[in-house]
């Protein structure tokens, strides 16, 4: 997608808006970024577009419970049966739902930063 497809949309949707106040928010491509200034001086105090910050899995507290997912899942090097690694997920779901506290260590925003 260009910026000029990416204006043409935020055009299309000024115009359905009637009037009214419009957020935006999105990724950080270049073609969305690009065209920032240049519309928020044509509609200003209409559109606001936010912008995410980069990709960062220490920061997305699901990306750490996916993470120990795969630490337990992965212990060995590879399954004799079909239905192990079902097993072992069923085992892991059984294992954080009974400690708790370790749930909490993983999807504790503070320790992300602490990390950082």
């Amino acid at each position: 997608m260009k910026s000029h497809h990416v204006g043409q949309s935020v055009d299309r949707l000024m115009r359905v808006s009637g009037g009214k106040r419009v957020w935006v928010i999105s990724d950080n491509y270049q073609p969305h970024r690009s065209i920032a200034v240049e519309y928020e001086n044509k509609y200003r105090g209409r559109l606001y577009l936010m912008f995410l910050p980069p990709y960062s899995p220490a920061l997305n507290l699901q990306e750490n419970i996916w993470a120990w997912l795969n630490d337990y899942c992965s212990r060995t090097s590879a399954y004799s049966t079909v239905k192990e690694p079902h097993e072992r997920v069923r085992k892991f779901h059984i294992y954080a739902y009974s400690t708790p506290s370790k749930v909490r260590r993983r999807v504790n925003a503070c320790n992300s930063f602490e990390a950082a």
